[in-house]
């Protein structure tokens, strides 16, 4: 079962513009836990590979899971303390050295960008995580207000390929860099919903092989919400959106969240989540009973995120995605 994390938590660390704070958060998310008495929170299950001064490889369950490894430079190499390179590996002796790098450095030469803070100081900044032993979604609101929340994921998903051992993945918003005045249309949750129609100009995520591309990383695909166009996200006031409640079924109308290899390539799902498609139809972070065809699951969990990367206020589309709580999200 997957352990939500929040910023507001007892013990929890804090976020910043400072090199070190985004691997010190996830040591404590993934690998040692927080919080003390009625207020611990224990860590994910990941094992800490590698480590050195603002730099780790993570690993997942290599039981339950692919044992895949999460490279985080905080900063990395060409980057400043406001955002930090990810990059995954199916195995690793190193740093920087090991199988599949994903995404390549031919296609993103330090990696995938997160972004930590607007400002380069020491002011707190609101994040909330939710890890199981597999995979970590991570959703970071790099600016002093507004709901600006940038979402990532890293790890396992379930694979439509039987004997799948290469189904894990990184998670991409189209960001080679970022700055307090950067204006970008993000990439994840924000794919067009048309099977068929996937805009191959916005890859969300990258896979270590595909099925044309067995050996090396190449890009992935979401599909799974409604799209209007430029700088809208899933699950916001899209012109595509359905009344809530659905006034045909009076209750939720939802979609799992699906990885692509191609516009006609599915490859798997994100555990763990669905998509509404609904604009917004539940307060944020304000659970709700789980309903029909949402397996095992006893609650839902909304999250709002934007799909737009902006620092004016006002200016961002407020999007929905939905986790379930009190379940398998491998079943």
């Amino acid at each position: 079962m997957a352990t939500v994390y929040k910023s507001t938590d007892a013990g929890a660390p804090q976020l910043s513009g400072q090199a070190g704070s985004l691997v010190a958060l996830l040591d404590a998310v993934l690998v040692d836990g927080y919080g003390t008495g009625v207020d611990r929170k224990e860590g994910a299950g990941w094992t800490k590979a590698f480590t050195g001064p603002n730099k780790r490889a993570y690993r997942n369950s290599a039981v339950s899971g692919t044992g895949f490894y999460l490279q985080v430079e905080d900063p990395g190499a060409a980057g400043t303390a406001g955002y930090a390179f990810v990059r995954g590996f199916s195995a690793l002796t190193a740093f920087d050295i090991g199988l599949n790098p994903t995404p390549t450095v031919a296609s993103r030469a330090n990696g995938v960008v997160v972004a930590k803070s607007s400002a380069l100081d020491g002011s707190s900044r609101r994040w909330l995580i939710l890890a199981d032993e597999r995979i970590v979604y991570i959703f970071i609101n790099p600016w002093a207000t507004g709901n600006y929340y940038h979402p990532y994921f890293f790890g396992d998903f379930i694979s439509y390929k039987a004997g799948d051992a290469n189904n894990w993945c990184i998670a991409s918003n189209g960001l080679t860099s970022f700055a307090s005045n950067l204006d970008l249309d993000q990439t994840i949750f924000t794919t067009i919903n048309s099977y068929g129609g996937v805009d191959t100009s916005r890859p969300a995520l990258f896979l270590p092989s595909t099925f044309s591309s067995p050996a090396q990383a190449a890009a992935g695909y979401l599909v799974g919400g409604y799209r209007a166009g430029s700088y809208t996200a899933w699950g916001g006031a899209n012109s595509y959106a359905a009344a809530y409640p659905d006034p045909i079924g009076q209750g939720l109308l939802f979609n799992n969240v699906q990885i692509f290899e191609s516009s006609l390539g599915p490859r798997g799902q994100l555990p763990g989540i669905i998509v509404p498609l609904h604009n917004r139809p539940f307060p944020a972070l304000v659970s709700q009973p789980a309903g029909q065809g949402m397996g095992s699951a006893t609650t839902l969990l909304p999250v709002n995120f934007t799909g737009e990367i902006w620092s004016q206020a006002g200016a961002n589309q407020e999007g929905q995605i939905i986790f379930l709580e009190g379940g398998d999200w491998w079943q």
